[in-house]
């Protein structure tokens, strides 16, 4: 079986969809086994959802630079896709082009967030991210809230206070995890709500653009309402219409410290 360093560089042309049979069986091979590597593979396939779900809008904003790099990655693709190499410890050496996941991941790093000037629409398009990695990861039985929120402050040093489940309002808690792509600094409580995923992210900083409250478009048929008080940022981010998830902002709002 191929170790982690070898498989790593397969990741994202198996999240394509490009691998051949052999690289694909490897693949499944060694993540069935290796949590870390499984993580950052369902990373990959998320980021190509998200990107896939905003491609019209980074269309518009890449730069020609960006649009050159993946010009030449879709000339280069048709000669390495399927290419297997004749030694593992060739692997990384043979692998130069870009894949279309980690190209899709440097429009959204370059093109996407960095690129845009208001801080709350960036933050929303990272824990987008999150939203959809997490989701896909790891065991999503529900954990109590309580407890969670305990664990959270002896692990990272600052306080969260966890809205429980409301069966009243179909929320479900499930699980409450470290947000890496705002550089590990978001708390992310992950909800079920009438069934679909929903997440509430608490920044402990406040963004001065954020304001009382904020709607920002993230994924297709996503929302996020961002918004600051008492020195920190709060998200919730899920799927419907504004006017259905505002009683879940309600209860966030008032539950969540």
């Amino acid at each position: 079986m191929l170790n982690c360093r070898e498989v790593e560089p397969l990741l994202a042309v198996y999240a394509d969809g490009a691998a051949a049979p052999r690289q694909r069986a490897a693949v499944d091979e060694h993540v069935a086994a290796c949590l870390a590597c499984r993580q950052l593979l369902a990373a990959q396939q998320a980021a190509r959802t998200v990107i896939a779900a905003c491609r019209d809008t980074l269309r518009g904003c890449a730069s020609e630079h960006l649009r050159a790099r993946c010009a030449a990655h879709r000339a280069a693709s048709g000669i390495r896709r399927g290419l297997w190499p004749i030694a593992p410890g060739a692997l990384r050496a043979k692998w130069v082009p870009l894949s279309l996941a980690a190209t899709l991941v440097l429009a959204l790093g370059g093109a996407f967030i960095y690129g845009i000037t208001n801080q709350v629409e960036a933050i929303a398009a990272q824990v987008a991210l999150d939203h959809m990695k997490c989701f896909q990861v790891g065991s999503l039985s529900p954990v109590d809230p309580q407890a969670a929120a305990t664990d959270w402050a002896s692990t990272y040093g600052w306080p969260v206070q966890v809205p429980a489940s409301a069966p009243g309002q179909q929320l479900e808690f499930l699980r409450l995890r470290r947000c890496f792509l705002t550089e590990g600094r978001a708390a992310h409580m992950m909800y079920r709500w009438r069934g679909q995923p929903l997440s509430v992210f608490v920044v402990p900083d406040a963004l001065p653009e954020a304001g009382t409250r904020e709607l920002v478009s993230t994924l297709r048929d996503h929302k996020a309402i961002v918004w600051s008080s008492g020195g920190r940022t709060y998200i919730v981010l899920a799927r419907g219409r504004p006017s259905e998830i505002e009683p879940i902002v309600g209860y966030v709002r008032a539950n969540a410290r």
